[in-house]
């Protein structure tokens, strides 16, 4: 796999959800893309 990436690198990737996680309820929203989430490195004032 190495050797097949060193000669054609990877530009793109994507990850495939399937099966009963598609149907999960009562959980928490992702803070990824949250302006007012206070991160390890960059705190509230960063915005």
């Amino acid at each position: 796999i190495e050797a097949q990436l060193a000669a054609d690198p990877m530009e793109r990737t994507a990850i495939i959800f399937v099966g009963r996680s598609l149907a999960a309820r009562g959980f928490g929203e992702s803070s990824l893309y949250d302006a007012h989430y206070q991160r390890r490195f960059r705190g509230r004032d960063g915005l």
